[in-house]
């Protein structure tokens, strides 16, 4: 990792991790997971009283999120 190499590794995983921390990524990123994190909040609203399986939302949160933020889908796991 970048945190115990150094030289030419090291210089890699700075390049790699630059990249993908870059500010738009960063602001990117939040604005996907603020989105399905509403979409959370509504769904658990609709079970409220009930036991929610907490992998299985946690699964479909980071379902959404990453089909978003890596390839533009919206899955929307919570409406099915």
């Amino acid at each position: 990792t970048a945190f115990s190499t150094d030289g030419d590794a090291w210089k890699f995983h700075r390049k790699i991790t630059v990249a993908i921390l870059n500010r738009d990524a960063v602001h990117y990123t939040a604005k996907i997971l603020n989105q399905k994190l509403r979409r959370l909040q509504s769904f658990l609203q609709t079970k409220e009283g009930e036991i929610v399986d907490f992998q299985d939302v946690s699964y479909k949160l980071i379902l959404d999120v990453l089909f978003q933020w890596a390839f533009g889908l919206e899955v929307d796991q919570f409406n099915k």
